[in-house]
């Protein structure tokens, strides 16, 4: 296990379901020192599998958006995104593509799916 246990930054919590897969569930706003405190404990995990819900996810500011942009790696890493408005997809499609990160994120309905999605995908 990567995370000893569950990770609360302000509305938002960083889990590992199992081992190599995160899940990060998002709710409420998203303010710059909560992107760049989370987009540290990812890249700190080093894992290649990532679920996020965005189910619940208020807005992003443009300057999380930024933090967010900045601190994403580039490369290939399996991203599932769960639920989210049509707005919220398309922040994230957007983000993803301002970073040139490939691949680009699968979209799922249920957690259940995107979380077996993330398994496969190692």
């Amino acid at each position: 296990m990567l995370l000893a246990c569950a990770v609360q930054i302000g509305p938002h919590r960083l889990d590992e379901p199992e081992p190599g897969l995160l899940l990060l569930r998002c709710a409420g706003d998203l303010l710059p020192r909560e992107a760049e405190a989370l987009m540290a404990l990812l890249l700190a995990a080093k894992v290649h599998h990532f679920v996020i819900d965005i189910s619940h996810l208020g807005q992003i500011s443009s300057q999380a958006r930024e933090a967010l942009v900045a601190a994403f790696p580039c490369g290939e890493h399996a991203l599932a995104v769960v639920g989210g408005s049509f707005r919220a997809r398309l922040v994230v499609t957007s983000l993803l593509a301002a970073r040139n990160s490939l691949p680009a994120a699968v979209f799922f309905d249920c957690l259940e799916e995107a979380v077996a999605w993330g398994r496969s995908a190692g």
